[in-house]
């Protein structure tokens, strides 16, 4: 799944996206658990827009995504927003040439897209090999509870005045498998143009993100029930489970 055509419409899809407190809760984890954080990749970063946040934030930032389609649209938002951000086309199940990093994010399930636990134990290696010791590794996923209450089997549908897009959810064949169904409707001068994705993805439980962070040789693993740095209260079946990792 590259995300052809719908880079050109992604952040439409993604208008409601709150990359704010995102960027909130990033920052709040560097002051909490990071050591000099300045060096970031932002791992998956689709059109750019957490990787230029970051940027503005001071930080010196590189971004990585497998669509080229999608590093077009972030270059061009950098590049509006005079912001300097090292874009590299490349799989992050094969990431090399990263070295010494104070830290690295991958928002908006991307890590959920990586669905083999073979190819999730590798990327964690990959990830873990291009920090500083003590560097930083903050991700996001689904939750399975989300994943099975929430998404498969549901259809969810949007109508704007230039956009509409129908979007089916099937859930696959383990736990916390879902194959997302899209038809996108776009409207181009006169007519509407129809283009369709499936994407495919993966949740695991909490646990299993740990195993496979330690076997990849972080030392310690915190989780938080979505973007709030509460551990006294935390939610396993929260949309989503933000993941740290230290090296």
């Amino acid at each position: 799944m590259a995300y052809q055509q719908l880079a050109h419409v992604y952040d439409a899809f993604m208008a409601d996206a709150p990359y704010e407190q995102f960027l909130d809760f990033t920052m709040n984890v560097f002051t909490e658990f990071g050591q000099d954080v300045h060096r970031i990749a932002d791992l998956g970063c689709g059109t750019g827009k957490m990787a230029v946040k970051l940027a503005e934030k001071g930080f010196s930032v590189t971004a990585i995504d497998y669509s080229a389609d999608m590093l077009t649209v972030a270059q061009q938002h950098a590049a509006e927003l005079k912001q300097v951000v090292q874009f590299i086309h490349q799989d992050l199940r094969e990431l090399e040439g990263l070295e010494g990093l104070d830290a690295a994010v991958s928002y908006f399930d991307v890590m959920n897209y990586i669905v083999s636990p073979v190819e999730i134990q590798e990327t964690f290696k990959h990830v873990e090999a291009s920090l500083k010791e003590g560097g930083l590794f903050l991700f996001d996923v689904h939750s399975v509870h989300q994943i099975e209450h929430h998404y498969a089997g549901e259809t969810f549908s949007v109508v704007e005045d230039d956009m509409a897009y129908i979007w089916f959810c099937e859930a696959g064949e383990e736990p916390g498998e879902v194959y997302h169904d899209l038809t996108f409707f776009v409207q181009n001068g006169s007519v509407y143009e129809r283009f369709e994705e499936c994407h495919h993805q993966h949740t695991y439980s909490i646990d299993f993100y740990k195993e496979k962070l330690l076997e990849a040789g972080f030392k310690k693993i915190i989780w938080f029930g979505g973007q709030a740095l509460n551990l006294e209260n935390r939610n396993q079946d929260a949309p989503k489970i933000s993941i740290l990792a230290i090296k």
